[in-house]
């Protein structure tokens, strides 16, 4: 369909591929799909196995859904439209591969620390950068990929916290974005007696060319913007 058609004509176009739909139907299909589609989201995030009856039930849904040349519900042309195909389609497709299809690599359980450091630290690609000793401790180093946009801490001889009381939080400083608002790299702990930990990088935003990786102690959970009036360890990328 040309979308530099204006809306008289491009009415009767959809008036002729929605004749003879019957929108009740349709809205209990959405709904047995986005069942389908929010069961399999919890399932990939530890809900138990489904009874089989009940995946049975669903899998029939999904099957007579994606087998069935659905048309959309007969909207009113205008300049907010939005039409049911694409959404119907795309909640079928999810569903359909979270319960049946293969499974996504990006569904797949993440790295361990100690293995995405040794993932990292074989490419020759990646970022290495060192922290220097601070108040929280001797010090360590990071590696972070750009590409891959993974990245892990390897910190020894610091001084453990109290998570109930303070955190430790990574902030990476990106010029390309705001050197004044460094991007929140998530939050950890650490319990150990000799102050050893391996803490893979939670990057909230994607990050572009760093400059430096930043940690400060903060409230338990981390902050949106630190007020910590210096860090405990820098490592600056030279």
């Amino acid at each position: 369909m040309n979308p530099n058609l204006p809306d008289d004509h491009l009415q009767p176009l959809v008036d002729r591929v929605t004749e003879g739909v019957d929108p009740a139907a349709e809205a209990a299909s959405l709904e047995r799909v986005a069942a389908a589609t929010t069961v399999g989201l919890l399932r990939e995030r530890g809900l138990d196995a489904l009874p089989p009856g009940l995946a049975q039930r669903l899998q029939a849904d999904i099957d007579g859904f994606v087998q069935t040349d659905r048309k959309v519900v007969r909207p009113q042309f205008g300049p907010s439209v939005m039409t049911w195909t694409g959404w119907l389609a795309a909640a079928a497709c999810v569903a359909w591969m979270l319960f049946f299809g293969p499974a996504h690599p990006g569904l797949q359980p993440k790295a361990q620390p100690q293995e995405l450091a040794r993932q990292l630290g074989a490419d020759p690609d990646v970022l290495r950068v060192a922290f220097g000793p601070g108040t929280a401790g001797e010090g360590g180093e990071v590696l972070w990929s750009n590409r891959r946009q993974e990245g892990v801490l390897t910190l020894r001889g610091i001084r453990p916290n109290d998570p109930k009381r303070e955190q430790y939080q990574l902030w990476i400083v990106d010029p390309k974005r705001d050197a004044k608002f460094p991007v929140d790299g998530g939050v950890f702990d650490v319990t150990s007696a000799d102050g050893t930990v391996v803490i893979p990088v939670d990057a909230k935003l994607p990050i572009l060319e760093p400059t430096a990786f930043v940690i400060t102690r903060e409230q338990p959970g981390g902050v949106v913007k630190s007020q910590a009036e210096k860090p405990v360890l820098v490592a600056s990328v030279k």
